[in-house]
């Protein structure tokens, strides 16, 4: 019985550490300038939609709306592209992980 419990123990240490270190390692190997270009682009759209807000009576005063939207439909659309980069792989690997760790 007590060999059986140890068993168990070590495949959760196994699974934790490769859910907790070697997944995080083996993406950030896999997504490269992906990851810096997401939160590059993450922080301008940030800034974007906050200089929209900022300045909401101007665009509204100045007829602005529909050209301040579709600049951030183009942003919002260039995010979506890293987005896309990035996500592949970690669902791909962390799918297999929970696969073969929920037996």
């Amino acid at each position: 019985m007590a060999a059986t419990y140890f068993a168990l123990g070590i495949l959760a240490l196994i699974a934790y550490l490769v859910v907790g270190v070697v997944i995080p390692v083996v993406t950030s190997k896999l997504s490269g300038d992906n990851s810096i270009n997401f939160r590059s682009k993450s922080g301008e759209m940030a800034s974007f939609v906050l200089d929209s807000l900022r300045g909401l009576s101007e665009i509204l005063q100045y007829g602005q709306g529909e050209k301040r939207l579709d600049q951030m439909n183009k942003k919002s659309d260039d995010l979506s592209k890293y987005e896309e980069k990035l996500s592949a792989p970690l669902v791909a690997i962390t799918l297999s992980q929970t696969q073969l760790f929920s037996f």
